[in-house]
């Protein structure tokens, strides 16, 4: 599945520099196009992931032997769970960088997207040290 384009981070996400101590916008967190992009790349990456082991394996049962490219990370005890369940986890990849193109923090609303966004975090420093989320590409 092709990524989708690449949305406008740097229009989404301004970054404030009025350096005012006292600024709603630069004196808290600031999620900056960088980030952003990184993190959207990763969630349809993962996302992309998921899916195919939902193809590839439906509902039967992780295991040790490998062959699986997501859903082996997630904790032993969602081992048995079936593919529904597995296509909603997802899902919750797609609805995190859903938020970043909207212009939104990837602010997690129920507990799949607190497991995407904790897999997504997970993955972005070795992604990024890589090269493969895509940022020569987004400018």
């Amino acid at each position: 599945m092709a990524l989708s384009p690449v949305p406008h981070f740097a229009e989404l996400f301004p970054v404030c520099r009025c350096g005012g101590g006292t600024c709603g916008r630069c004196s808290g967190f600031q999620m900056t196009p960088r980030t952003a992009a990184v993190l959207w790349s990763l969630a349809q990456m993962l996302a992309d992931h998921g899916y195919d082991d939902v193809e590839e394996h439906g509902s039967d049962p992780v295991r040790h032997e490998g062959g699986w490219s997501l859903f082996d990370r997630y904790p032993r005890m969602t081992w048995d769970q079936d593919a529904v369940w597995r296509r909603q986890a997802a899902r919750a990849y797609d609805d995190l960088a859903s938020d970043l193109e909207n212009g939104r923090l990837p602010l997690p609303t129920c507990p799949a997207e607190e497991m995407a966004l904790h897999m997504i975090l997970q993955d972005a420093p070795p992604a990024v040290a890589d090269d493969w989320t895509g940022l020569d590409e987004t400018g």
